[in-house]
């Protein structure tokens, strides 16, 4: 009887040993796989986030090379009153761009990197209106010191903020893991 007994409970053990080791390895399973779907989904965003920054980055660096083009021309009087219309256009179509980048920066990014690319945009805006003044200044005949002064500055801004938002960017990128 005693030999019974011990069988049905080594059977008992054995069942719940098999039971606990099954749950077990599910529950392993289970969280190895979330695990691996949490990194793969932190890797994904961190990819759509650096797409997302570079396109405002690279957008950034586009207008930033034709204000520099632009204050060339504007300074040696290449341009003439009808170049005005075209470059302005030209000018104000970049800044949308910049602006649509924006916006993908704060839809993919932390709050902090939406004002940073803000903030530059606020820049370039500020850049491309005393380069107009430049131009006005020198088409009256004017000596154009102020604006010269004024075209520098914001130029100087212009670079500060742009290397704000990337300090911040890679800075958010280094975070995400």
């Amino acid at each position: 009887m005693d030999q019974g007994l011990a069988a049905v409970l080594g059977g008992a053990v054995g069942v719940l040993g098999t039971g606990l080791t099954a749950s077990l390895a599910f529950w392993q399973a289970r969280w190895v796989t979330r695990q691996q779907i949490s990194g793969t989904n932190a890797q994904w965003r961190r990819q759509v986030q650096r797409e997302a920054y570079g396109v405002f980055l690279e957008r950034y660096m586009k207008l930033t090379r034709f204000l520099g083009e632009t204050e060339k021309k504007i300074r040696v009087r290449e341009y003439t009153e009808a170049d005005a219309a075209r470059v302005a256009s030209s000018t104000g179509s970049q800044l949308d761009d910049l602006l649509t980048s924006i916006i993908t920066v704060q839809l993919e990014g932390p709050a902090e990197l939406g004002t940073s690319a803000y903030r530059g945009y606020d820049a370039m805006g500020n850049w491309w209106t005393a380069l107009a003044r430049l131009a006005n200044s020198l088409d009256s005949g004017d000596p154009a010191t102020d604006q010269l002064q004024a075209v520098a500055e914001a130029q100087r801004e212009a670079g500060e903020q742009i290397g704000a938002f990337a300090g911040l960017a890679q800075q958010h990128l280094n975070e995400i893991r």
